[in-house]
């Protein structure tokens, strides 16, 4: 049986690693802490 865990953080690592840049340039040094843990941040 695979490690489906590990699967999945690998599957996400790139989008993540993409992701966190974009989010710094356009809200700054917090945007990730202000806008990727939140309430709303839920991916949609």
């Amino acid at each position: 049986m695979p490690n489906r865990l590990a699967q999945t953080e690998s599957t996400l690592a790139t989008p993540d690693r993409l992701w966190r840049p974009e989010i710094k340039r356009h809200f700054g040094p917090d945007g990730v802490l202000l806008h990727g843990f939140g309430h709303d941040a839920n991916g949609s």
